[in-house]
C-alpha cells in the first residue's frame, strides 16, 4: 500500500493506494479538518479501479511520510490528483468498468470536553452512508445488489423516503411483479410509487381518515384500500384503478373502522375486517355483498385468502384465528383456534398454503400448520419487543417480523429475519424510530419493505 499525506492550517488529506489480490487498485482519500466549534470532521472517499489501469497517485516519500516536491502548495497537488481521479472515473464509467464508488462522511468530537450529551444527541445522525452510481440522479434503491453469502445479524443501512407528508405509514405492499409499492398513510391517501427511483406514480385521494390497509389484485391492475383507525370516521373500503388513478371505482361501506383488506387469488372476491369484529366479503367487480357477520370480539387486523383461494383466514384483538372453508361464495364453514391471550396484529400464508405465521402483542411470532386444522409448529419469542407485523418469503424459508417497544430508541424498533424452520435469528435491521406497522418481502425475496409511525418507508436488501 502506498500513502500520500498533505497538510495545511487545520486540515490534512491522506490518500492511500492499495493493490488488491485480484489486480484491482483501491484508492482512499481521507480529509480531516477543524470546525469553528473545535470539533473535528472527517470525509472518506473510496474508489476501486480495475486491473490494468495503473496507479493514480504520484509523488515521492520522505522519512516523515509527507510529499515533498516542486508544488508550493498541497492544494495545487490535491487539485491535480482529484482531476486525475475524475478522468479515470469518467473514462471507466463510460466503458462500464468503474466498479464501486462510495462516500462516507463522519463528524467526530474533538475531545472528551465535547460532553457526553453531545455524543448522545448526535449518535443517530453523526454517520451517514450514500451509495452512488455512475448515472444521475442517485436511485432510491440499487437496481442490482450483491448479496452477502448468507443472512447474518447486522445493523444494515436502508433506503427510505417520507411519502405521506410526514404522517405515519400504516401499510405497504409490493405489486405482484415487484416493480411498484403501494402505501397507505395517516394523510388519508394511497400512493403508488416506483421504489427504484422514488417517483410517485399515483396519489389516490378520497378517504377521509387514515388508510389502514392496501392490497393489490393479483394482476396488479386494481388496488383496494380501507380506512378508519380506532373510532375513525371513514369506515370505507375503496377500489382504485392502479394504472390510471382517478376517483375510486367502488366505495363499499362498513359499520366501523376498517383495519384489513385482501383480494382472493382470482381477484373475484374482496374481503375486509373491521374494528367491531365484522368480516365482509364482496364481489370485487360489482360490489355485491356475499357475506357479512360479526366473527371476532375485537378488531380484525389479519386477513388473507389462502393461495388456492379455498380458505379465508382472519386474526384479531380477541387472540383468535378463524379459518373459513369457502365452499361457495355465500356459504362458509368456520373453525376457531384460540391462539393467543392478546391481540394478533398480523398474519401471512406461506406460498404453498401449508403454513400461517402470526405476529402478536404477547411478544411472539407463531407458525401453524394448515394441512387439517391449525396446529402450532413453532414459536419465536421476540422479548422485549412486541410483534406487530409479519410475512413469509416466497419460498417459505424465511420470516420477516416488524418488532417495536414503546420508546423512540432505534434499538427498540427492528425488522428481524428468522429461519422459518428453526426460528433462528438471521438478520436484525435497524433504522425505524417508532412503531413498525408493516413488513413485506418482495416477490423475488431479495428485499423487505417496512413502514412505521415515524412516517418512513424503508427498503432493505436481504440475503435470502
Amino acid at each position: 500500500m502506498s500513502s500520500r499525506m498533505m497538510e495545511d492550517e487545520g486540515e490534512s488529506v491522506t490518500i492511500n493506494q492499495t493493490k488488491n489480490h485480484d489486480g484491482t487498485i483501491t484508492i482512499e482519500s481521507i480529509t480531516h479538518w477543524v470546525n469553528q466549534d473545535g470539533s473535528i470532521s472527517k470525509e472518506i472517499k473510496i474508489w476501486k479501479v480495475p486491473a490494468g489501469h495503473g496507479a493514480v497517485l504520484g509523488g515521492s516519500d520522505n522519512s516523515d511520510g509527507k510529499i515533498r516536491n516542486h508544488f508550493a502548495s498541497w492544494k495545487v497537488l490535491a487539485i491535480i490528483v482529484v482531476a486525475i481521479l475524475a478522468i479515470v472515473v469518467i473514462a471507466l464509467g463510460a466503458t462500464g468498468q468503474f466498479s464501486v464508488s462510495s462516500r462516507e462522511t463522519v463528524q467526530e468530537g474533538s475531545n472528551a470536553a465535547a460532553g457526553q450529551g453531545a455524543n448522545n444527541a448526535s449518535s443517530e445522525q453523526s454517520s451517514t452512508t450514500t451509495i452512488l452510481s455512475t448515472s444521475s440522479p442517485v436511485p432510491l434503491a440499487p437496481t442490482t445488489t450483491t448479496m452477502p453469502p448468507a443472512p447474518k445479524a447486522t445493523t444494515s443501512p436502508s433506503v427510505y423516503v417520507a411519502m405521506h407528508e410526514g404522517k405515519r405509514v400504516l401499510d405497504v405492499k409490493f405489486s405482484p411483479e415487484g416493480t411498484h409499492i403501494a402505501s397507505g398513510g395517516g394523510d388519508a391517501t394511497v400512493k403508488i410509487w416506483d421504489w427504484i427511483t422514488g417517483d410517485v406514480i399515483l396519489t389516490l385521494e378520497g378517504h377521509t381518515d387514515e388508510v389502514e390497509a392496501v392490497a393489490f389484485r393479483s394482476d396488479g391492475k386494481r388496488i383496494a384500500s380501507c380506512s378508519g383507525g380506532y373510532g375513525g370516521l371513514d369506515n370505507t373500503v375503496r377500489i382504485w384503478d392502479a394504472n390510471n388513478g382517478g376517483d375510486a371505482l367502488l366505495v363499499l361501506q362498513g359499520n366501523s373502522s376498517c383495519f384489513s383488506v385482501t383480494y382472493s387469488p382470482s381477484g373475484e372476491l374482496l374481503a375486509a375486517g373491521f374494528e367491531d369484529g365484522t368480516i365482509a366479503v364482496w364481489n370485487a367487480n360489482s360490489g355485491f355483498e356475499y357475506h357479512v357477520a360479526k366473527e371476532h370480539n375485537g378488531g380484525v387486523h389479519g386477513l388473507e385468502f389462502s393461495p388456492d383461494g379455498e380458505k379465508l383466514v382472519s386474526s384479531a384483538d380477541d387472540g383468535n384465528i378463524i379459518v373459513r372453508e369457502v365452499s361457495s361464495v355465500d356459504a362458509y364453514v368456520a373453525y376457531t383456534f384460540d391462539a393467543s391471550w392478546t391481540w394478533i396484529q398480523s398474519l401471512a400464508h406461506s406460498a404453498d398454503g401449508t403454513k400461517i405465521v402470526t405476529a402478536s402483542m404477547d411478544k411472539t411470532v407463531n407458525v401453524y400448520q394448515t394441512t387439517s386444522k391449525l396446529e402450532q409448529e413453532l414459536q419465536i419469542t421476540t422479548e422485549p419487543l412486541y410483534a406487530l407485523a409479519v410475512d413469509f418469503s416466497h419460498d417459505g424459508k424465511y420470516i420477516a417480523a416488524g418488532l417495536s417497544e414503546y420508546t423512540a430508541q432505534v434499538a427498540d424498533h427492528a425488522v428481524k429475519i428468522y429461519d422459518a424452520a428453526s426460528g433462528a435469528l438471521l438478520s436484525t435491521l435497524l433504522g425505524h424510530t417508532l412503531f413498525l406497522r408493516a413488513v413485506r418481502f418482495s416477490p423475488d425475496g431479495k428485499y423487505v419493505v417496512s413502514s412505521a409511525d415515524d412516517g418512513t418507508i424503508r427498503i432493505w436488501p436481504v440475503a435470502v
